[in-house]
């Protein structure tokens, strides 16, 4: 897979409707069919009001990349090197990172058959997973509805994006979340403990 990363800034919203699908599940075919990943680039404001904004729409369009470091024109050769380090530095495949993953039975029974030294091992089991799933050529579905910022009625992880791969402070974020009666009342997971369920 590819990426394509978009440098954008926070006067920029109207344009950046003009370069990639406006849902969800069109930018998911766009990918499937070109093999590329698509991300709008973005640094950070100490202005409130355009972060919100921002947030946003990150929240609706899920096509984001944040970086931690202070959005401006000067700034696009860092923002060029940062996005950079983290695709090609980290080794990850983009759809092989997140904080829960499901297996059909029969991709399970199907690894157990298949279990051998051809395998290649990486250090995070989300990427590894991704990695033997893309050999076997599996169907892949990224939800993100699954997995969110805070509790929903629809999901079942919760992580804090893009600061955390899971909760930042773990022991006291879940007593928080759990006090809260659309979190107690659903079955939502801790992300730090990764969940695979067989579907």
């Amino acid at each position: 897979m590819g990426f394509v990363g978009v440098q954008t800034g926070f006067r920029s919203a109207g344009r950046r409707k003009t370069w990639l699908p406006s849902d969800r599940q069109g930018l998911q075919r766009l990918e499937e069919s070109t093999g590329l990943a698509f991300r709008f680039i973005i640094g950070r404001t100490n202005d409130k009001s355009k972060m919100e904004e921002l947030g946003k729409e990150v929240a609706e369009y899920d096509d984001f990349i944040l970086l931690d470091i202070e959005e401006g024109y000067s700034k696009l050769p860092y923002k060029t090197y940062e996005p950079q380090s983290r695709l090609l530095g980290s080794g990850y495949f983009l759809y092989a990172y997140g904080p829960i993953y499901a297996l059909s039975a029969d991709i399970v029974a199907s690894l157990v058959t298949l279990r051998n030294n051809s395998f290649r091992m990486f250090s995070n089991e989300d990427v590894k997973i991704g990695a033997w799933m893309l050999a076997m050529n599996v169907n892949q579905e990224h939800n993100r509805n699954l997995t969110e910022t805070s509790c929903s009625s629809t999901s079942i992880a919760v992580w804090d994006i893009p600061k955390c791969s899971g909760l930042c402070n773990p022991e006291a974020q879940l007593l928080e979340l759990h006090q809260q009666e659309i979190c107690s009342n659903s079955s939502i997971f801790p992300s730090d403990d990764k969940l695979l369920s067989l579907v």
